[in-house]
């Protein structure tokens, strides 16, 4: 361990410890290229660790304060980051695959080139974020405010889910939303120049109005 590693209580690690049973001490600052998989630290202090290129896939970040910590190029596929604090965090290179982030504070929160596919955004306030960088297949964003988002040029939407989501302003021309759910979304403003509604592999995209773009030759032109 490094010189700020801590006393730990039996059976505990440097990051499990807990106050009963153990010398209270200091996370280590340094956990890059660590093998983090499903570890557990709900509500922890995590602020200014720098966890870059290390593996916290199934994590349990619940509530955990991660302000100020690298997390660039760690792998956080399928890990609980609900009610987390990433305020001002820029995750670059990060998998985000299929990541919980529910009620988590993303205010000032960047994401560049990362892959958010399947990632769990609903509710969350994204107006003005620039995503273009970023892999968006299959994101659950139900009532999040999308608001003049910057997408990928011919975003990949497949899979995607913006139910009652506000897409106002988005430009979407030339994107996939093969089997997207829009079920509810506001689009007033949105370009839609170009989008795919069906996809082969996929399916239909479902209409702002609730039916299929099956319903009306393939597009949800007139049913925004």
């Amino acid at each position: 361990m490094d010189s700020t590693s801590i006393t730990c209580g039996v059976g505990e690690t440097a990051l499990t410890w807990t106050q009963s049973g153990a010398t209270k001490g200091v996370l280590r600052s340094n956990l890059t290229n660590t093998d983090l998989s499903a570890l557990s630290l709900p509500f922890f202090n995590l602020q200014g660790i720098n966890f870059s290129g290390s593996n916290m896939s199934s994590a349990k970040l619940t509530g955990a304060d991660l302000r100020t910590a690298n997390l660039n190029n760690t792998n956080l596929s399928y890990a609980n980051l609900e009610r987390a604090n990433l305020t001002s965090l820029t995750l670059s290179n990060a998998n985000l695959t299929g990541a919980i982030f529910t009620d988590a504070t993303l205010t000032s929160t960047v994401f560049s080139n990362s892959n958010l596919s399947y990632a769990g955004l609903s509710a969350q306030n994204l107006s003005g974020k620039n995503l273009s960088t970023d892999t968006l297949v299959g994101i659950v964003a139900d009532w999040a405010n999308l608001s003049n988002v910057t997408m990928p040029s011919g975003a990949q939407l497949m899979n995607a889910s913006f139910m009652n989501a506000n897409l106002t302003n988005v430009n979407l021309s030339g994107a996939n939303l093969g089997n997207a759910n829009l079920m509810g979304a506001t689009m007033t403003g949105a370009n839609v120049t170009g989008v795919q509604w069906f996809d082969p592999g996929y399916g239909y995209t479902i209409c702002p109005d609730g039916t299929s773009a099956g319903d009306h030759s393939d597009t949800c032109v007139g049913h925004l």
